[in-house]
């Protein structure tokens, strides 16, 4: 049986497509996070929070080895109004890009 990266463009319907890396390590985690929580009736109150998911993401990042820019935003536009697109993000507030970027 053939198996397929999901971003191979040949991939045909005569074997397994999967998601594999960054994106497939994701999936996994909060599928098996979802699949506890909904186990255990304890942990309905179980929130992630946005410090919660940073922390995940970059101990993910860091103890499976993903290169440096594996995990990137784009903006369609500088989050400052009115500010040069070529200029950096050095000067924003970290609240107010994650704000612009929803």
């Amino acid at each position: 049986m053939k198996v397929y990266d999901i971003r191979d463009p040949e991939a045909k319907k005569d074997g397994i497509i999967v998601i594999g890396g960054l994106i497939g390590e994701i999936i996994v985690t909060f599928t098996c996070l979802l699949d506890y929580i909904l186990a255990n009736p304890q942990n309905a109150n179980f929130q992630f929070t946005p410090e919660t998911v940073e922390a995940f993401l970059k101990d993910l990042l860091i103890t499976e080895g993903f290169q440096e820019g594996a995990l990137s935003l784009g903006l369609a536009s500088h989050p400052v109004a009115g500010a040069d697109p070529s200029s950096d993000f050095s000067g924003v507030d970290e609240e107010a890009l994650a704000r612009f970027a929803k």
